[in-house]
């Protein structure tokens, strides 16, 4: 019986908590809206969160899965491995129940008369049983038939479905990179590894140097063994390794790490912020309203009074206000749930290029029931301060307390003190904003040393009988196409490269001609003449390539700076001898070919505007025989006029040269843009965050100033007709209104300095505690604390005394 008189009482709360709001429909209104979006932006990020961060990876036992990763003498932790190590970690390890390479490329793939560009993985033998892939149908290949080498084929299942119609029939088959593959096994969607994948060839294992470090290696643990036993367990491998080899330079160990954690890798900090800073907002949103409802809370003391008078309890009027306020949080959260699934889909489509795990986010029951969560303690937040003030409603307020009466108690110091800790928070948001946006400022400063307007990129793989073994077939594509490229219009210029900057690149061991330096390397490219000119890179020193330099001429090459000043301090390179023994290894183990260095050239930051240059040699692509070594480049053309004018042109004259030759195209600058698409993704967010707080803060003290002079008419009204003029009244209220934002901006100061050290991941070239980000963050705060004073302040000096003192 208690328990039903309880639901009763509990239903009769609610039903007039409902009155109550469709009395006021414009104030409950606002305070849905912005409960709104404050839930709703909290839901986004924390499904964010959950899909890339919290959630186990689609895969059987996924804490089981680990990735394997190389050491070197220096204790350094390198991404890639060797596959002649990874042959011995699977065969003497003992924690393992699994361990495979794998290595992503581009591929091009011909479906009937259809020519694709798709990514790919070669993988060895035993990949998806170590992942634990389910296929959707057939099966993966076999040791047997890669040591066989037959030509298998394991695709996605939305390759499948939408390039092969989905079909079960066996003998399915594609062409990959120019020759046929037998379509084996589809693999789930929801399992697809590396993300984005569409085909996985098979790798055939065949001895190379343990200093090439091409792959990367996924391993799954034996049941109930852990990281660190396994860790100590390849560590004992590593060191048999180093003892036989001690010229092996990454066998000093092996590290291994939660596969989730190397997926997600530098996201942690991004994300952590983000779900710090969205924290902010919603705090600084229940503020508000809490500081609103306070005053709200004033206006209906009498009525409080009244329900104590007649027999209600504290604890009676604590629940009612804060059921009242839990109920207008849940409506505002089911529209912010509305909201969360719109913006999780925006802002997955904007970071999907830089966020892992992006086909994984989504609005499902799970963040639904955080979003209730999250509603529910909202609501609590905005009414306990109302509820602890209807608790002490007193009887007597209940007759003879006239207007007053219903308007004392106010929104005094507790509302002051809420709105000081919004504009706190407001400026911890907005200091972390600048210090966000100064940091990409930094970046985009640093010059990378080459064109990426109007540049349109190529990428191009030559494979098949037509091109397998025929140099002259190979020569001849790339000087059409880039005779074709050159006769765009408006073209300034075209090249050819193994390795275009910002895409992709590789670096290889060399060796000095007269100099004994072991372990010396360096980026190695493989280039056309006219790539330098393309590129807006420069000749400081001899020559750049030229129709001089032929197939059947002696190999010359050209180096930047940083590779003349390392390899020859304060001496000419030129005419010196240089060779790659681990890009070019000659035919039956003979040493590679020494070549001549010719010209130096500046420098570039081929990774992106955060890396140093790096030394690079550069090799001309038709010096470089057999056809093989050359059957994958890009191309690369720079135009006057509009880019997509020029893609399309770029895209005409690659499928007109070989309709079966597709090609993967792009321009530079949208690869520019991608290496910084985090930042400026973060960049962003918190802005958006930053400035719909100093909105929030703006609302909040405009809303405590409003209430305080509608409380003290009868005062202004007494000043005015003592003789105060409009400048004192006007200085009385502004001064009213800076305390408050100075306490706060002090606060909040000491806020970011000491919190700023959470953002040091994120920053680059600017300090945590950047005195010029912090004091505009400042400048930013009180000038909106100073327009929030305005209009009350001008609402003062209108006071009529007369008036205001009949009204009295």
């Amino acid at each position: 019986m208690r328990l039903q008189h309880w639901f009763a009482s509990l239903r009769q709360d609610i039903g007039h908590g409902f009155r109550q709001r469709l009395r006021a429909p414009g104030l409950t209104a606002v305070a849905v809206l912005t409960l709104a979006l404050g839930i709703g932006l909290t839901t986004t990020v924390f499904a964010l969160v959950d899909g890339v961060m919290l959630r186990p990876l689609p895969f059987p036992d996924p804490d089981r899965l680990v990735a394997l990763q190389s050491v070197d003498s220096a204790g350094a932790i390198i991404r890639s491995v060797s596959a002649e190590n990874w042959t011995d970690w699977k065969e003497e390890n003992r924690t393992l129940a699994g361990v495979a390479l794998y290595m992503g490329d581009g591929a091009s793939v011909v479906v009937g008369t259809e020519a694709l560009r798709v990514r790919s993985q070669l993988v060895t033998p035993g990949f998806f049983e170590v992942m634990g892939m389910r296929l959707v149908t057939g099966r993966p290949f076999t040791e047997d038939e890669v040591t066989r080498g037959e030509r298998v084929v394991v695709v996605s299942e939305g390759f499948w479905r939408r390039q092969l119609g989905a079909s079960r029939d066996s003998g399915l088959v594609i062409q990959v990179n120019g020759f046929p593959y037998d379509v084996i096994g589809v693999v789930a969607q929801e399992q697809v590894f590396p993300e984005r994948t569409e085909v996985w060839t098979p790798y055939r294992h065949r001895q190379q140097s343990r200093n090439n470090i091409n792959w990367f290696a996924v391993g799954r643990l034996e049941p109930g063994v852990s990281i660190p036993r396994a860790r100590d367990d390849l560590g004992v491998v590593a060191r048999r390794i180093l003892e036989e080899d001690p010229a092996t330079l990454y066998s000093h160990g092996v590290h291994v790490m939660p596969l989730r954690d190397r997926i997600v890798g530098d996201t942690t900090s991004l994300l952590e912020m983000l779900l710090g800073a969205v924290a902010l907002v919603l705090l600084i949103t229940c503020a508000n309203l809490a500081s609103a409802n306070l005053a709200q809370g004033a206006q209906r003391a009498r009525e409080m009074a009244v329900r104590s008078a007649l027999g209600a309890s504290g604890g009676r009027l604590v629940r009612q206000v804060l059921v009242d306020h839990v109920v207008l949080a849940l409506i505002g959260g089911a529209s912010g749930a509305f909201l969360a699934w719109g913006l999780t889909r925006s802002a997955t489509l904007l970071a999907a290029s830089h966020l892992p795990r992006a086909t994984e986010i989504g609005v499902d029951l799970r963040v639904l029931a955080v979003a209730f969560l999250i509603s529910t303690i909202a609501g609590l937040l905005t009414g306990i301060l109302p509820a602890l003030q209807a608790s002490r409603a007193a009887p007597n307020n209940a007759i003879g307390a006239g207007t007053r009466g219903a308007v004392g108690g106010g929104r005094g110091l507790p509302g002051r003190m809420l709105v000081g800790a919004e504009i706190a928070m407001a400026l911890m948001l907005v200091a972390g904003a600048g210090l966000l946006v100064q940091s990409l400022r930094a970046v985009l400063a640093r010059p990378l040393g080459f064109e990426t307007n109007g540049v349109a990129t190529a990428e191009v793989i030559l494979g098949g009988p037509r091109y397998q073994n025929d140099s002259l077939a190979v020569l001849t594509y790339w000087r059409t196409l880039l005779d074709s490229l050159r006769a765009i219009p408006g073209a300034r210029g075209a090249g050819l490269a193994n390795w275009v900057p910002l895409v992709r690149g590789g670096t290889g061991f060399i060796e000095i001609a007269g100099k004994d330096i072991p372990g010396a390397g360096a980026g190695y490219r493989v280039i056309s003449d006219g790539y330098f000119e393309t590129l807006g890179m420069h000749v400081l020193e001899g020559r750049s390539f030229d129709e001089r330099d032929r197939t059947e001429s002696p190999r010359v090459a050209v180096i930047n700076r940083r590779m003349a000043e390392r390899f020859w301090p304060g001496e000419s390179p030129l005419g010196r001898m240089v060779r790659a023994t681990s890009m070019e290894p000659g035919a039956r183990g003979t040493p590679a070919p020494w070549i001549t260095v010719i010209g130096v050239v500046s420098d570039v930051r081929h990774f992106g505007y955060e890396s140093e240059p790096v030394a690079e040699m550069f090799v001309l692509y038709r010096q470089l025989m057999p056809a093989w070594r050359i059957s994958s480049l890009t191309a690369i053309v720079r135009a006057t006029g509009p880019e997509e004018r020029l893609l399309q042109g770029v895209r005409e004259r690659v499928r007109a040269i070989d309709p079966m030759i597709p090609a993967e195209i792009g321009l530079l600058s949208s690869e520019a843009a991608r290496v910084t698409a985090s930042r400026r993704f973060a960049m962003l967010v918190m802005t958006v965050f930053g400035s719909l707080s100093l909105f929030l803060a703006g609302i909040g003290v405009f809303g405590v100033l409003s209430f305080s002079v509608a409380r003290r008419t009868r005062e202004m009204a007494v000043r005015a007709a003592l003789g105060a003029d409009r400048r004192s009244l006007l200085s009385l209220v502004i001064r009213s209104g800076g305390r408050v934002v100075a306490a706060g901006a002090a606060v909040g100061l000491a806020g970011a300095i000491l919190l700023a050290g959470l953002l040091s991941n994120l920053l680059y070239e600017v300090s945590p505690r950047d005195p010029a980000v912090l004091a505009a963050a400042t400048l930013a705060i009180a000038a909106v604390g100073l327009a929030a004073t305005i209009l009350p302040a001008r609402r003062a000096t209108r006071a009529d005394p007369m008036v205001a003192l009949r009204e009295e």
